[in-house]
């Protein structure tokens, strides 16, 4: 196991109800390609079509929309193996509802469409890790909801005790917008937390 990788693998066996087993992964690691992006680089943008899978391999993805004013609201976040795709340009060929930008340095692995394609078509062992990937997407998203009940201060603590690794790669300005609150309005948030015994 190469060492400059172990953080990734493990968090990769994480990301599957499948296990990831010496085979998926060295078919995985030769298949991808490094992308190294910088703070606030676009990795997919809106109306782009964009067919190919993305493993997180060190740093945070962050995934946006556009609301009906066309004000960027910041929806979710992907962390260290997590994967990160545009489901309707990979499934369909149609354009993101998305934008997936880099939240700072951040490094991740590219699964070319016509690789999986290829991979799915001869190694079904792969194919049932990748389809445990997409199950766990889905699980996320389930999950996801809980941070959308409450006032803005239960969501906040919702999201610590959910991903509290995210408040180290991610800005204020960032978990504001995923929490559909002002950064102000954060701020006083934290500084009530800090203040409180509990």
């Amino acid at each position: 196991m190469d060492d400059n990788n172990k953080e990734f693998y493990k968090a990769l066996a994480e990301e599957s109800v499948y296990p990831l087993t010496n085979h998926v992964l060295e078919t995985l690691m030769d298949s991808v390609e490094l992308i190294n992006l910088r703070h606030n680089e676009t990795l997919i943008d809106y109306q782009s079509r964009s067919r190919d899978l993305y493993f997180v391999k060190s740093g945070c993805i962050g995934g946006s929309t556009l609301n009906s004013d066309g004000v960027e609201k910041t929806d979710g976040f992907g962390l260290t193996g997590s994967l990160i795709m545009s489901a309707l340009s990979y499934s369909c060929g149609l354009p993101s509802a998305y934008r997936y930008f880099a939240c700072g340095p951040t490094q991740v692995y590219r699964l070319r469409k016509s690789k999986v394609e290829e991979i799915l078509t001869n190694d079904l062992e792969f194919s049932r890790w990748l389809m445990g990937t997409f199950e766990r997407m889905i699980i996320y998203l389930a999950r996801r909801s809980t941070l959308r009940t409450g006032n803005a201060e239960q969501r906040y603590r919702e999201l610590v005790r959910q991903r509290p690794d995210i408040l180290n790669l991610v800005s204020d300005k960032q978990i504001a917008s995923y929490l559909e609150i002002t950064a102000v309005h954060l701020s006083r948030i934290k500084h009530k937390i800090l203040r409180s015994p509990n």
